[in-house]
């Protein structure tokens, strides 16, 4: 009995110290899957309120992303101008210019939308948010081609949003990211010239066949390119004339061979003639050996006109039936329209071409006998254009039978470098330019100011004149700030590559497109630089968003049949990288349209307000009921500083991604 008592004892302290270990394990294992849980409760809390933040954050974010890219002037400078809620991003986003940069390190965030957060939750509860910004890589390489000099700020950048929360020690990281691009929406120097030709192409620009009177009878209709500001014949002071012409929109007409610009009347309609056309008639004493000196009630006088065939009428004495020309006119008139002047800077080889009618005038009569235009053999005949025999010996007879000074009496066709016209619109206080008829700005009268030379563009290293020819080889633009924007031929620039490295946005199709930006209201916003991998055709209208603009770019053909809307500060621009863009509508188009390795073809009435840039210009044949105008918008002029950095952008995708660190 005792030896069981003796075996049962230490049987039953065995079980006892099993069971008291059991339930030391289970309290142990129980505590820690307390623990755990209490753990895992507060790390769920503690995601999402990081995942609060982060929401807040982003929200926060794109809101300020819009303000930034809202180019009104209203919303500069942008930290000062912005939103209280809206102010702590901006200043953790940008630098003293203005815009985004990348930092080594990351920048707090603070915001009252984060204390609210965290008092939602535990007393011991934390949030932490922080933006980042890392350089990936320069937007836009220097191409080996002619054209525009990259600005570095344009970038690639990695945006980042980190959030840390951390609730009664259980911490959780959350972290979005988006890859966005800094880009300047306006058309790089392009956007300078409101209008832009590298070449001629197979049909004579001067080739309209104009008339004095009766515009309802005209073939055809020109294109009026208005420049800018307005300013008539003797109207500009010579002190602001400089800062004048570089605000303008230039114009560039490319290639070897010149462009010739006749001066037409636009049927008698203001609104489609040639703009600076001066038709006031100038008289001057007749003076020996002539004969008709001794007659003082006879006077010469000359008096500039447009071009017209008239001019070889009947009606207009056939003045100049004799001369080799049909005396057509320019399709394109490139300084406004008689009502509404606008004088511009034209680069290229240029020529400007109108007519001199010269003769006898009878100052008691009132009566004019113009001299035609004559070769030597018909000066010594008595068969003179619009003349009997008797006043054409009599005629001869007054210049001593000698050619050349009636040459220099003769009604001609003139030609002069085309800037050379913006000498009209100086006020120039006293004779002789202030009556000068036409003057070489080669060969100005002694102690003439011109104004001063242009500090935006130089021509084959030498600053650019406003009254004479910017043509050569080499050709270099400036911002008013001093910063180089273009170096190289004019003529030659057609790689458009840098545009497309711009592209956010990417479809294959049209159809992609226009889905991508249809609103709930089923209109179609611009707010992105998108690239359309194919042809597009424009058969909506298009707006821009208000406060942001943007750029379409095609690597086909683009046909616009309907209106494109932008608001001035927004501006827009349609690209072809290889094809042809066709205007088929009048309706307004608020844009910049650009095709260098292609036309531009207007295929009917149009009406641009922007810039036209292409290898070539092709306009069909337009009743005179129809107007094709373009208009400038000053909003495009790159060589501005403010105006530029105005145009940059923060364009990035919509939805950021999201991972738990």
């Amino acid at each position: 009995m005792k030896r069981r008592r003796g075996f049962v004892l230490p049987a039953v302290l065995m079980l006892v110290s099993v069971l008291l270990l059991f339930a030391a394990v289970r309290h142990y294992f129980s505590r820690n899957q307390l623990i755990q849980a209490s753990h895992d409760a507060n790390y769920e809390k503690s995601f999402h309120l990081a995942i609060g933040g982060v929401e807040s954050a982003d929200n926060l974010f794109m809101k300020a992303v819009a303000f930034f890219n809202d180019g009104r002037p209203e919303t500069l400078p942008k930290i000062a101008k912005a939103p209280p809620e809206l102010a702590p991003i901006l200043k953790a986003l940008l630098n003293a210019e203005g815009l985004p940069y990348a930092r080594k390190e990351r920048i707090p965030i603070d915001s009252s939308m984060f204390g609210h957060l965290q008092s939602s939750w535990e007393k011991f509860a934390t949030l932490k948010v922080e933006i980042e910004l890392r350089d990936i890589e320069p937007l836009v390489a220097q191409s080996p081609f002619a054209g525009p000099i990259p600005d570095p700020r344009e970038n690639r950048i990695l945006m980042m949003l980190h959030a840390e929360a951390v609730v009664n020690g259980a911490v959780a990281r959350v972290c979005r990211y988006r890859e966005a691009k800094l880009v300047n929406i306006l058309p790089s120097i392009l956007g300078k010239f409101v209008l832009y030709l590298r070449q001629q192409g197979s049909a004579s620009n001067n080739s309209f066949e104009d008339r004095f009177s009766r515009p309802d009878l005209l073939k055809d209709t020109p294109l009026m390119v208005f420049s800018g500001k307005s300013s008539g014949l003797s109207s500009l002071n010579l002190d602001a004339a400089a800062e004048f012409f570089e605000k303008q929109g230039w114009v560039f007409l490319g290639g070897d061979a010149p462009w010739v610009i006749g001066s037409g009347p636009g049927g008698g309609n203001a609104n489609y003639a040639s703009a600076l056309q001066k038709n006031d008639l100038q008289t001057f004493a007749i003076q020996p050996p002539d004969e008709f000196s001794s007659l003082n009630f006879l006077t010469y006088y000359s008096q500039p006109e447009y071009l017209s065939g008239e001019l070889k009428g009947l009606s207009y004495n056939k003045v100049l039936q004799g001369i080799n020309d049909e005396l057509f006119s320019s399709r394109i008139r490139i300084s406004g329209s008689g009502n509404k002047p606008t004088p511009t800077n034209v680069v290229g080889n240029v020529v400007a071409k109108s007519a001199l009618i010269q003769g006898l005038k009878n100052t008691q009569t009132g009566l004019y006998a113009p001299y035609p235009f004559l070769q030597e053999s018909q000066f010594h005949g008595s068969s003179w254009p619009g003349m009997s025999s008797e006043a054409a010996n009599t005629m001869e007879e007054n210049f001593g039978g000698v050619f050349q000074r009636y040459k220099s009496r003769m009604s001609v066709v003139l030609e002069e470098r085309y800037n050379a016209i913006n000498l009209r619109t100086l006020n120039f206080p006293a004779p002789p330019m202030n009556s000068a008829i036409m003057v070489d700005p080669r060969n100005l009268p002694a102690g003439t100011k011109v104004p001063d030379l242009s500090k935006r563009l130089h021509v084959d290293n030498n600053p650019a004149s406003f009254v004479d020819a910017n043509s050569g080889n080499l050709y270099q633009l400036f911002a008013d700030d001093g910063r180089k924007l273009f170096e190289g031929n004019l003529s030659g620039f057609e790689d458009l590559s840098h545009f497309v490295s711009k592209a956010v946005l990417s479809f294959d199709k049209q159809s992609e497109f226009y889905k991508s930006i249809e609103t709930e209201q089923k209109e179609h916003l611009l707010n992105n630089i998108y690239l359309i991998k194919g042809d597009l055709l424009v058969d909506r209208p298009l707006k821009s968003a208000d406060g942001c603009g943007g750029m379409i770019i095609a690597n086909g053909d683009i046909t616009i049949q309907n209106e494109i809307i932008a608001p001035d500060q927004e501006p827009v621009v349609l690209i072809s990288t290889a094809g042809n863009i066709r205007i088929a509508t009048s309706s307004r188009i608020q844009a910049g349209l650009i095709a260098l390795k292609g036309q531009i073809q207007a295929e009917s009435a149009i009406n641009v307000e922007g810039v036209v840039s292409a290898k070539e210009l092709s306009m069909a044949k337009l009743s005179s009921s129809g107007l094709r105008q373009l208009s400038y918008n000053v909003n495009f002029d790159v060589t501005d500083s403010a105006t530029y950095m105005r145009a940059f952008r923060l364009f990035m995708p919509k939805d950021g991604i999201t991972f738990v660190k």
